[in-house]
């Protein structure tokens, strides 16, 4: 029987050199055996259409999207998740057959983080610093925490 290769994941972005997401997926495929390899791919903006419309057929099984591309790669995607449309940005595709599916990771990443540490929100006030895609999907978050 022959072994499958390992699925392909990727990180997204202009200048990537100071990324720690490839020994970080590294770890997780290494403790939940996983096979899997991640990728930087440090693309230029005038390249990123070219890059989205290849993504298909890339053999790419999930990409991450960080700065400057969480909006910008937008408008190729066939499809984002409720939190996604509402925040205006994603870090998150999942290509399938036939569609591109964008989510943003960002807003339940952080709901749940102040779950597990028991931070109590309603009410409160917070202070936000950035204008960024992590910074929408935070306000979003806090938000819809009252």
């Amino acid at each position: 029987m022959e072994a499958s290769a390992p699925k392909r994941y990727a990180l997204l972005g202009r200048r990537l050199g100071h990324s720690l997401s490839p020994r970080i997926h590294g770890l997780i495929f290494l403790f939940t055996a996983l096979e899997g390899v991640y990728e930087l791919i440090e693309v230029e903006p005038d390249g990123v259409a070219g890059y989205m419309e290849g993504l298909r057929e890339s053999g790419i099984s999930g990409l991450n999207v960080t700065i400057p591309y969480k909006r910008t790669v937008m408008p190729y995607l066939d499809s984002l998740s409720p939190e996604a449309r509402e925040i205006g940005a994603i870090n998150t595709i999942v290509p399938g057959e036939s569609a591109l599916a964008g989510y943003n990771t960002d807003y339940f990443g952080f709901s749940r983080m102040l779950a597990m540490a028991g931070i109590p929100v309603r009410g409160q006030k917070a202070l936000i610093l950035g204008t960024g895609g992590s910074a929408r999907a935070v306000y979003c978050a806090l938000r819809d925490a009252g």
